[in-house]
């Protein structure tokens, strides 16, 4: 919700890319990003390769996932960090796996 907020506000925005709030308002912009690709009319592929944080939940939103039958890896890194994926990675992968 504070992300949201920094990122209408343009004043505020400004002054939070001077401070590690700019993090925050970037994450909000990979979610809304997100979304927006749900939304569409669009079909998304995600194609080979290891994929991790961001990458990894961006994967998750596409449509159709292709993976080559080779070493890749998937996963949520934030995770080793103590930190909650703000992608919507921590929803996405249990709907994907059930």
């Amino acid at each position: 919700m504070l992300a949201r907020l920094i990122n209408r506000l343009l004043i505020v925005r400004a002054l939070a890319g001077m401070t590690r709030l700019e993090t925050l308002s970037e994450l909000d912009s990979f979610h809304a990003t997100f979304l927006k690709m749900n939304l569409s009319g669009t079909i998304f592929i995600a194609l080979n390769g290891s994929a991790f944080a961001v990458g990894a939940e961006l994967a998750w939103t596409c449509d159709l996932r292709i993976m080559a039958d080779r070493d890749f890896v998937l996963g949520l890194s934030e995770v080793l960090l103590a930190l909650t994926p703000g992608g919507g990675g921590s929803q996405r992968l249990p709907r994907l796996i059930s």
